[in-house]
């Protein structure tokens, strides 16, 4: 990266994070605090946070099929209905108005998408595309 930022996993818990670290004396270096307001844009339109949101769905259902998991039609109704309760109610995304609206519409969407590919996959003889799939040319 021309910025001189690099990617650096960091093990917390079960999931890895991947953070932006900056390079000093041949090393990362990380912060565990930071001060003031961190401003994060990663996607550069609504189209474009589609497209990462069906690439990330994706890869979410080929790791839970490779674990031996498996959708079924009430995970597809149940689950997308859950997150968007949990992230609007319970995480207090309706005192966003409606970006918290938006936001949590999406998540929803993102939680449907992902256990209808997943649904796709324990249910087809059709080889299923993986990560290096064309459509999955998604930058960022």
């Amino acid at each position: 990266m021309g910025s001189g930022l690099a990617r650096a996993p960091i093990q917390t818990g079960p999931e890895i994070l991947l953070v932006q670290s900056s390079r000093a004396a041949g090393r990362s270096q990380f912060a565990r605090h930071a001060s003031g307001t961190l401003l994060h844009n990663p996607y550069q339109d609504l189209s474009h946070h589609a497209a990462k949101m069906i690439k990330y769905a994706r890869w979410g259902a080929l790791e839970l099929h490779a674990s031996g998991r498996r959708a079924t039609p009430v995970d597809l109704a149940i689950r997308p209905a859950w997150r968007f309760v949990r992230d609007y109610l319970f995480y207090g995304s309706f005192l966003d108005g409606r970006y918290g609206l938006t936001t949590s519409t999406l998540t929803a969407y993102s939680a449907f998408l992902k256990y209808a590919f997943l649904y796709e996959l324990g249910n087809s003889d059709v080889p299923q595309g993986g990560p290096d799939s064309a459509g999955d040319k998604i930058s960022g």
